[in-house]
């Protein structure tokens, strides 16, 4: 799903109240014959409208809910066995060209289906949506780790990773059947579905790893490496607008697209650690430990006795303390924690 479109009689006073509870308001303008604002609140892309661009078409009341938007390669076919209400035409704004036709559907509301034509150009303000830095970041990754796998030999699969319970060969098995993850959900944004990350549920990942890690060196490591570069062309593959589409992640929670590849990055920075085959967190990249540290310890200082009180531990670094925020590093002077990932 693109968006969610609701009509409000007043722009002025709907934007102000979403900007109060945290969204960001982008592309407000004036088009086709009324007032325009997308809002991000989480994980919803919402469209208001000062007007419905098929209001002559239909009676609506002066707010309210108006329809879903769905992106698809071939309008026509979406629109086979449908009553169209209007349309198909092509519109132009700040999202590019698309060609769109609406039709209804139950509970009184409206479906809309788009063809994207032209992508819009490209400006700074819009390239936010491409997670350029973070896909640069997540090459780099694994490129290291790749690096760090040369020199990987069978007797080394079957010791103990830092990942409790965990061999070298599981932390593998799950880094390939995590990149192959992601491409699945790049693949099912461009169809326009929101997937859970892995087919099956728990279950069925965990399922995976475990027969997985039975190969051989020489198998695991082609099979990270061919895993890992599949995820690097599926996001350069993806089309800009579907960065928006969005896919629910092991533990249930959505996401959109342009999310994933930090989320990537951090599995790679973090099991190449676990896989203890020289490459220890003070290797960590700045901009890693700069980027996930805060991250995390908002995350787990919640789950900490005595909350907050806790900032008061001493490190030496703060990779050290973002590997001892993920359950790596441990000290008798530190809390306990699970161990992530």
């Amino acid at each position: 799903m693109a968006n969610l479109a609701v009509k409000v009689a007043d722009l002025d006073e709907a934007v102000s109240f979403f900007e109060r509870h945290g969204a960001e308001v982008r592309d407000r303008m004036f088009w086709n014959s009324a007032e325009r604002a997308d809002v991000f609140l989480g994980p919803v892309m919402i469209t208001l409208f000062t007007r419905a661009i098929y209001e002559d078409s239909v009676e609506l009341p002066p707010e309210g809910f108006l329809h879903p938007a769905l992106f698809t390669d071939d309008l026509e076919a979406e629109l086979e066995g449908h009553e169209v209400l209007w349309g198909p035409h092509v519109v132009e704004g700040t999202f590019g060209k698309r060609r769109i036709a609406f039709v209804d559907a139950p509970g009184g509301i409206r479906l809309e289906f788009m063809e994207q034509l032209d992508l819009p150009p490209r400006d700074p303000e819009r390239q936010r949506l491409v997670p350029e830095e973070d896909i640069g970041r997540v090459a780099g990754a694994q490129t290291r780790l790749l690096e760090a796998l040369d020199g990987l030999v069978d007797e080394d699969l079957g010791r103990p990773s830092l990942l409790p319970g965990w061999s070298v060969a599981h932390v593998l098995s799950h880094l390939a059947r995590n990149a192959d993850s992601h491409v699945r959900r790049v693949e099912a944004g461009i169809r326009g579905e929101v997937v859970d990350q892995y087919e099956g549920g728990p279950d069925r990942r965990n399922a995976d790893i475990e027969a997985g890690s039975s190969r051989s060196g020489a198998e695991l490591v082609e099979d990270v490496r061919r895993s890992a570069r599949a995820v690097e062309e599926s996001w350069v593959d993806l089309p800009e607008h579907a960065w928006t589409a969005r896919s629910r992640d092991a533990n249930g929670r959505e996401r959109f697209l342009f999310e994933l590849p930090s989320r990537r990055w951090q599995e790679v920075e973090v099991h190449l650690v676990d896989l203890d085959i020289g490459v220890g967190w003070r290797s960590w990249p700045d901009e890693f430990v700069r980027e996930w540290l805060p991250r995390t310890r908002e995350k787990m200082w919640a789950h900490m006795p005595g909350g907050s009180e806790a900032a008061g531990l001493g490190f030496d670094l703060p990779a050290d303390e973002l590997a001892w925020l993920y359950g790596r590093l441990h000290r008798e002077d530190l809390p306990e924690l699970p161990s992530w990932g």
